[in-house]
C-alpha cells in the first residue's frame, strides 16, 4: 500500500514545496526591496540576444563540428572520445585539456 502512495505523495510534497518557497521569496523580497511585486526577468538566453562576437564564435564552433562530422573516418571527433584514449594511455593533465590539446598530445590531429 505504501509503494502505491509513494509517487503521488512525493509529487504533492514537491509542488507544495515549490509554492511555499515562492511565497517565502516574495515575502523576503517585499521586506528587503520595499516593493510588492518581484521583478520579471528581462534577459533572454537565445542566440539572437547575444553579442555579435559570441554569435560569431558559436558559428565558427558549429562549422568546425560540422567539418569534423563530414570528414568521417575512425578518428575520434569529440573531447570525450579523446579523453578516453588519453585515460587509457595515462596522459598526465588530461582532465584540464581541451579537445584540440588532447588531439595534439595524442597525435590525432
Amino acid at each position: 500500500m505504501i509503494k502505491v502512495l509513494y509517487k503521488p505523495v512525493s509529487l504533492l510534497v514537491s509542488v507544495l514545496g515549490g509554492v511555499l518557497s515562492g511565497a517565502i521569496f516574495k515575502g523576503v523580497w517585499k521586506v528587503t526591496a520595499g516593493e510588492d511585486d518581484v521583478p520579471k526577468t528581462t534577459s533572454k538566453r537565445s542566440i539572437a540576444h547575444m553579442s555579435e562576437q559570441t554569435r560569431t564564435a558559436l558559428g565558427q564552433q558549429g562549422a568546425a563540428v560540422a567539418q569534423r562530422k563530414r570528414t568521417g573516418g575512425d578518428s575520434p571527433k569529440t573531447r570525450a572520445e579523446l579523453y578516453q584514449i588519453a585515460k587509457q594511455r595515462d596522459l598526465p593533465g588530461r582532465s584540464k585539456m581541451g579537445r584540440d590539446e588532447l588531439a595534439r598530445k595524442l597525435g590525432c590531429k
